[in-house]
């Protein structure tokens, strides 16, 4: 059906007709074509999801700045752990991305230290940490040295003062073993003269246990130790105190463990024991080609080295008496 304007008029009073047309051509218009899409605006700016790391590292008894302090941050599997250093001024500084960390502080002579540390995005977690050395001065001796009967050796102090206190004196001195003697006892590097050969035998006889009979010396190796072994002490006196260290000095004896068998090894002396008597006259007698002979021969307690495979038979002349000693 079609309805013209003017029945629209006549049907319906003008307000309710102008409504009713613009609805009818509302519901009937056309959609228009879509517009072009207009240009990509720009990026807006990153999350921050890092922060920073930063402290000072000093001395406990000193307050003062402590570089070459290692400085190491770890967290979760997830995270590489960082290594720092603490620079001449004791500062370290670094960025690392948001979360927990355990932080942990070295350096030798120091004792070390750990702390937690919670990296917040854009911010600054500071952490100071004064480590306490272990000594307030440290005091070395040097090595053990190991050195032949009448030689000579040097000993060199070695001090770390961590407490800022200065040096006043040297001490060297001998607490053990066999007498040596020690020049320039009072300076830092002083020089040691071990006694001969004689006296380290003779200390090492006292320390044996020596039957009244005619034997192969047994020598238990606490005995040569302890001929061996001269013990000199450093004392070094400081504005704070006196500080001490150790420092041992062997001399290379001839002689080794025995059991006190006559099978021995050949190349190693054989010390032997007689029964009490005076005078004494050894010798030796050995396989063909042999170079053995009594070191001592009138001396209680002489030695030989046999240097070939075979029997060795020592004599005591005086007494008569005989050992078969076989070499191995």
């Amino acid at each position: 059906m079609v309805v013209n304007r003017k029945q629209l008029t006549k049907w319906y009073p003008f307000p309710v007709l102008a409504i009713l047309l613009a609805t009818i051509l509302t519901v009937a218009g056309c959609t228009g074509a879509t517009g072009l899409t207009g240009p990509t605006g720009p990026a807006g700016q990153n999350g921050i999801n890092t922060g920073t790391f930063s402290g000072k590292v000093s001395n406990g008894l000193t307050n003062q700045a402590l570089s070459g302090v290692t400085v190491t941050v770890t967290a979760d599997a997830s995270i590489t752990p960082v290594t720092l250093t603490s620079a001449n001024d004791g500062t370290f500084t670094t960025n690392l991305p948001i979360g927990s960390y355990t932080v942990a502080f070295k350096k030798t002579n120091y004792t070390a230290t750990t702390q937690t540390v919670n990296i917040v995005a854009g911010q600054t977690s500071s952490r100071d940490v004064a480590l306490q050395p272990t000594a307030a001065v440290l005091v070395s001796a040097g090595s053990a040295q190991e050195a032949d009967p009448a030689s000579s050796v040097n000993l060199k102090a070695a001090v770390t003062i961590l407490d800022n206190s200065t040096i006043t004196s040297y001490q060297w001195t001998q607490v053990s073993g066999v007498e040596a003697q020690i020049d320039n006892a009072s300076l830092e590097t002083a020089a040691v003269t071990l006694a001969p050969a004689l006296d380290y035998k003779t200390a090492l006889l006292d320390n044996l246990k020596q039957l009244d009979r005619w034997v192969v010396q047994a020598i238990n190796p606490d005995s040569l130790i302890l001929a061996e072994d001269a013990v000199f002490k450093l004392t070094v006196t400081t504005s704070s105190g006196k500080y001490t260290a150790n420092v041992t000095v062997s001399a290379k004896m001839p002689y080794s463990v025995s059991t006190g068998l006559k099978t021995v090894p050949i190349g190693v002396p054989v010390l032997l024991h007689g029964k009490s008597q005076w005078p004494y006259n050894w010798k030796v007698a050995g396989p063909a080609g042999t170079k053995a002979v009594i070191d001592v021969k009138n001396d209680q307690n002489p030695s030989f080295t046999p240097d070939l495979v075979g029997k060795y038979t020592v004599t005591e002349t005086v007494s008569g008496t005989s050992i078969d000693i076989y070499g191995v």
